[in-house]
């Protein structure tokens, strides 16, 4: 995938020469709840990642940042690599969930969920995901492909920057979109609420 959003959005997005065959309803079944288990992961790396870098929110008192950083600080050889790698694994990891058309991305899922019979037809709701969630997920094409995947040297203070909310908007909008798809089965996908460590159902 190149950066720009155009590809994203053209109808040849769902014509893949490789992919002839057809999966069976429990294999459709199965791939989504495997992308439910992914995901839940991949969201849980934004979340921690986003706990380690509270004394960069404005939201938190000067007192309660100075106190978080100051114990930051005393372990820099354990916080310091744990947020980078959690960013690189969120970064690469959500990139090929949601943008990619591997084998076992949401795309994927969604061009083989149209094809079983009195399935919901998903297609237009994945690329206006993607079209609404752009610049995020240009974010994460430019970080993706041009530091953690490929080190080209880029200046990183140059290429597209995100934001926490756009982050969970774009989280949400993905659930969102698996809900209404494993909802063909009947059933739904479980994640923990930002401000909760109990399963909450979306």
């Amino acid at each position: 995938w190149r950066t720009e959003m155009d590809p994203f959005l053209r109808d040849n997005l769902w014509k893949d020469k490789n992919m002839t065959k057809k999966l069976s309803a429990d294999a459709v079944n199965k791939l989504l709840n495997k992308l439910g288990r992914q995901l839940f992961n991949i969201e849980n790396y934004y979340l921690i990642y986003s706990e380690l870098g509270l004394h960069y929110n404005k939201a938190v008192n000067a007192d309660s940042s100075k106190a978080y950083l100051g114990a930051i600080n005393s372990h820099k050889g354990f916080f310091i690599p744990t947020q980078n790698a959690l960013r690189s694994a969120l970064t690469v990891e959500l990139h090929q969930f949601i943008v990619a058309n591997d084998e076992e991305s949401l795309q994927k899922a969604i061009v083989y969920l149209s094809m079983l019979e009195n399935a919901p037809g998903l297609k237009n709701d994945y690329k206006a995901l993607l079209s609404k969630n752009k610049n995020a997920i240009k974010h994460l094409s430019d970080f993706r492909n041009k530091y953690f995947a490929h080190k080209s040297g880029v200046d990183t203070s140059k290429l597209v920057a995100s934001s926490d909310k756009e982050f969970q908007e774009l989280f949400t909008d993905i659930k969102e979109l698996l809900n209404k798809a494993s909802s063909h089965f009947d059933s739904a996908t479980w994640f923990f609420d930002r401000d909760s460590t109990d399963a909450v159902k979306d």
